[in-house]
């Protein structure tokens, strides 16, 4: 998906094919990141966050449009584009694209922060129940009940 925003910076306002596929390509990126995202969250790893991974990814596409829509407007008169490899005429399509795949370059580095499923297992192995413990629904009289 990066990449795929890269190539789109280099090459923005090429030929319509080579456009297309780069944005089957981006599209493709973000449900192939997604769906595995989502599966893992689900797995164990942190199941409480699945809600705020669709959060996030629900907002993260809005800023991203958002963002888009104003660099490609006000870049509209730009001169020369923030990406020192294009050289085409879509200077503001380049510079959106740029700064979308900073963003992303972000993500990526901000995510190897995260914890590792390692790292949870050990937590979670820490608060395991007493292995005494027997999951029934006695519960013991008492007469002050």
């Amino acid at each position: 998906m990066l990449i795929t925003m890269i190539a789109l910076s280099l090459l923005a306002g090429g030929s319509i094919t080579t456009m297309s596929i780069l944005a089957g390509l981006l599209g493709a990126g973000f449900a192939l990141l997604n769906t595995p995202i989502a599966a893992i969250v689900l797995a164990g790893v942190l199941a409480s966050a699945l809600s705020i991974n669709t959060m996030m990814f629900f907002i993260g596409g809005s800023i991203g449009a958002a963002l888009f829509s104003a660099i490609v407007n006000t870049n509209a008169d730009t001169l020369t584009a923030l990406n020192p490899f294009y050289s085409g005429l879509a200077i503001n399509y380049s510079d959106a694209f740029s700064v979308l795949a900073l963003a992303a370059f972000i993500a990526v580095f901000l995510v190897a922060s995260l914890p590792t499923k390692q790292m949870v297992d050990t937590e979670k192995s820490k608060k395991a129940l007493p292995d005494n413990w027997t999951p029934n629904c006695e519960v013991p009289w008492s007469e002050e009940l």
